[in-house]
């Protein structure tokens, strides 16, 4: 059986990555029989929540929490339903979640900035770590 791994981060680099104190690194980690469902769980929410699946759409928490791009019309209660609907499907769906920070201005303070180059590959060094372990034990 093979698993499936979505690797996403923030505060990297790009809009707002200098005021984010940490580089995160997660991964989503499905067995390969549930992508399919995930997918359509997926397409299911936004139908319900927004009325349509737009062809650009990510579920990004962030997006739906604060009521930006395509949820940017939606009421708090409407916006709290439709990220507990996505939540919801981590469990459906049996995806495991792995994820690794590095403080930024600690790196650059601890190595005098010498590592700052490399606190996204120490963060998906980490990260990869533990999909490793995960994907060791067998699913629930």
């Amino acid at each position: 059986m093979a698993r499936f791994v979505y690797v996403d981060e923030t505060g990297s680099v790009g809009t707002g990555g200098r005021r984010q104190p940490y580089l995160t690194l997660v991964a989503a980690i499905v067995d390969e029989e549930m992508v399919q469902p995930l997918n359509a769980g997926l397409e299911q929410v936004a139908w319900d929540h927004l009325g349509w699946v737009p062809a650009d759409l990510e579920f990004h928490g962030n997006e739906i929490w604060q009521g930006t791009k395509h949820w940017q019309n939606k009421q708090p209660p409407e916006l709290l339903a439709a990220y507990e609907a996505a939540i919801r499907l981590l469990d459906a769906c049996n995806v495991d979640i792995a994820h690794s920070s590095i403080h930024k201005a600690r790196l650059a303070a601890r190595y005098s900035g010498a590592a700052d180059k490399s606190a996204y590959r120490l963060a998906l060094q980490f990260l990869l770590e533990k999909v490793d372990v995960l994907g060791e034990l067998p699913p629930v």
